[in-house]
């Protein structure tokens, strides 16, 4: 199983980048924790339709668990359709932190669309 996570950086070490659909890269972890591979983030400066291509990079990548802090209701939505499910932690933790918490069960499944603040 893979597992997702928006990022700042390539590494276990970096910080999870609050904005899923404009994050730098995406980790692409496996279910123990360890690094497949990072990829940059095609729609991280697109001006339309950063949802729809952030959603599809990871749906292509096989990811089906997400671990974020925020997300947009429509990448929700297209994302919850594919069959990932997403995990929500608190802002400003590393992709080490919030995969560990991940593990422990210590962040809260989204089962329905977020609202936007």
């Amino acid at each position: 199983m893979k597992i997702g996570i928006p990022s700042f950086g390539t590494n276990l070490d970096a910080f999870v980048e609050p904005r899923f659909s404009r994050a730098h890269y995406f980790i692409i972890l496996n279910e123990k924790g360890e690094l497949e591979k990072a990829i940059e983030n095609p729609a991280a400066h697109m001006a339309r339709g950063a949802d729809d291509i952030a959603s599809q990079t990871l749906i292509e990548n096989a990811v089906r668990v997400l671990l974020l802090s925020d997300i947009n209701p429509s990448a929700f939505k297209l994302l919850e359709s594919a069959g990932v499910r997403v995990y929500q932690g608190e802002r400003g933790l590393t992709v080490k932190e919030i995969f560990n918490l991940y593990k422990k069960g210590l962040l809260q499944r989204l089962k329905s669309s977020p609202e936007i603040e």
